[in-house]
């Protein structure tokens, strides 16, 4: 049996080493490049961000759409309430388009609505005003999109990345007084370490789930293929819930992060080496 392995198992550290490099270097890249890309489309296709049915905060505006047309940049059931007015100043329309200028200027192009106004909050003056074509110029803070640009997530750091701001974060918590801000470094804290010990923990389980397959197969190699899938995915299930569960326990601060990481790699490796001593012996 353990010659039997020897193949696989070299064959699944190099797997293994490759991942650690992959989730350290293109991985965290690509989500970077990816949330980027996402910012471009919601600037160049400023549709893509507002939900119908529902009221959207864009600048100084809240937008209500009734529905649209994704393709086309098209409204229809147009409300906006100008938040910078205190509300004093509500706009509707029957239809309209929408699309951006320059990156930091969105321009709405409304038709056949009216505009009405709260001249005076005392004596209750109000004017309405109807329209044909009325626009309304939205700007956005460039700046913030430029910080959403620069700025990575957890997902988007390399390994050296994190670590430094662990760092970050445990200077921040031994500086701090505050009870309520050192256990949010804490937790702050333990989620990195989740993500760091996950770039290598997920590739190790490579090398487990091939010294699990050995004596697995040879259980239930008279069962056929049905029975060998069948319990194949009975045991990736099972590992994925540890994974997923220690994942989360450890980000809510219950479990340490490296411990919820490894804890499925360690209880498989226990249960692997059992059942291939069992079948040796």
């Amino acid at each position: 049996l353990k010659r039997l392995l020897l193949g696989p198992i070299i064959f699944s550290t190099i797997v293994f080493v490759f991942m650690v490099w992959f989730n350290d270097k293109i991985l965290p890249e690509s989500n970077h490049k990816f949330k980027n890309l996402l910012i471009d489309i919601y600037i160049k296709k400023p549709i893509a961000q507002i939900k119908s049915g529902l009221f959207n905060e864009i600048g100084n505006y809240k937008l209500y759409i009734g529905n649209k047309d994704d393709r086309t940049s098209y409204l229809q059931d147009i409300r906006i309430y100008d938040i910078a007015d205190y509300g004093k100043t509500f706009i509707t329309a029957k239809s309209g388009y929408i699309y951006s200028f320059e990156d930091s200027i969105l321009v709405l192009d409304l038709k056949d609505g009216q505009i009405h106004q709260l001249l005076d909050g005392f004596t209750k003056k109000y004017r309405t005003i109807e329209f044909k074509n009325y626009q309304v110029i939205i700007k956005l803070d460039i700046s913030m999109q430029i910080r959403e640009r620069e700025f990575r997530g957890d997902r988007e750091m390399s390994i050296k990345q994190l670590i430094e701001e662990m760092e970050r974060k445990k200077k921040e918590y031994e500086m701090t007084k505050d009870l309520d801000l050192k256990n949010y470094h804490k937790m702050r804290i333990n989620q990195i370490l989740v993500e760091i010990h996950k770039k290598f923990s997920m590739p190790f389980s490579a090398i487990i789930f091939v010294l699990l397959s050995a004596p697995i197969s040879s259980i239930i190699r008279r069962g056929g293929f049905g029975p060998a899938l069948g319990v194949s995915f009975i045991v990736f299930t099972i590992y994925y819930i540890f994974l997923i569960g220690g994942e989360e326990l450890a980000k809510k601060n219950i479990v340490n992060g490296a411990i919820a990481m490894w804890f499925p790699n360690f209880l498989f490796f226990i249960i692997a080496i059992y059942l291939i001593r069992r079948e040796e012996y």
